[in-house]
């Protein structure tokens, strides 16, 4: 696919309004045909949900998603820095995403034509700060798959950097203390850092060890020290 045909496909795609309208039982849903462009304009721009929508440039390249559009709440949401990153490579936007397999899942949706729930995500990169994130992807026309977020607000416990300094927890481990410290199975914790289960259960095993506890609970308890966690927000 050549850099004029991908032009091409985003002005079919983004700046014909009328392409997406459809009555009811349609791919359009309960938009009515005659809605006036703006309509949709305005729900794009000032839903409170994060939406960003990546272009798979090359049909058979994996690492070719490009964002092709954002609206307010993804950068608000994001936290992310001034300026655009309109026209960035999914490597250069979400730096941190390359090691999770989140350009896999975005081609198998475009591939499949099926959505995809990925629950809540603990992330960051240079460019987002660390937050949990609940993702789904779901698939758009043009070779464009949308992602739309929003940040988990629940004021849940997150392990402080001086739990992972205290006890030489790498970053990884330091993320699977405060799943466990928030009551997540293993199999949960699993699918929302996207490793299998026993993985997981290999990073509890050398928390333990590191913290000299012989269970969840006792590393909750020292994990949960004053000071030792805080409240979400701020992070």
């Amino acid at each position: 696919m050549t850099g004029q045909h991908v032009h091409d496909n985003r002005q079919s795609h983004l700046g014909r309004p009328q392409e997406i309208r459809g009555g009811a039982g349609t791919r359009g849903g309960e938009i009515p045909a005659d809605v006036d462009s703006q309509v949709l304009v305005d729900m794009y721009s000032n839903m409170q949900l994060g939406l960003a929508v990546w272009q798979k440039e090359e049909v058979n390249d994996e690492t070719t998603f490009r964002l092709v559009a954002s609206n307010p709440a993804a950068k608000k949401l994001g936290r992310m820095p001034p300026g655009s990153l309109i026209g960035a490579t999914l490597a250069e936007a979400l730096p941190g995403s390359i090691e999770t397999g989140l350009a896999d899942i975005l081609a198998e949706v475009v591939r499949s034509g099926e959505g995809r729930d990925l629950g809540v995500v603990h992330y960051s990169d240079r460019n987002i700060p660390e937050a949990d994130y609940r993702v789904k992807a779901f698939p758009i026309s043009g070779d464009c798959v949308g992602i739309m977020f929003e940040v988990v607000s629940d004021n849940r416990p997150t392990v402080a950097v001086g739990v992972a300094e205290a006890y030489s927890l790498t970053k990884r481990e330091t993320t699977v203390l405060y799943y466990v410290a928030a009551g997540r199975m293993n199999k949960e914790i699993a699918r929302a850092l996207d490793i299998s289960p026993l993985t997981v259960a290999k990073h509890v095993a050398s928390v333990m060890r590191k913290m000299d506890v012989h269970s969840r609970t006792a590393a909750t308890v020292l994990a949960l020290r004053p000071g030792a966690l805080g409240p979400e927000t701020g992070l």
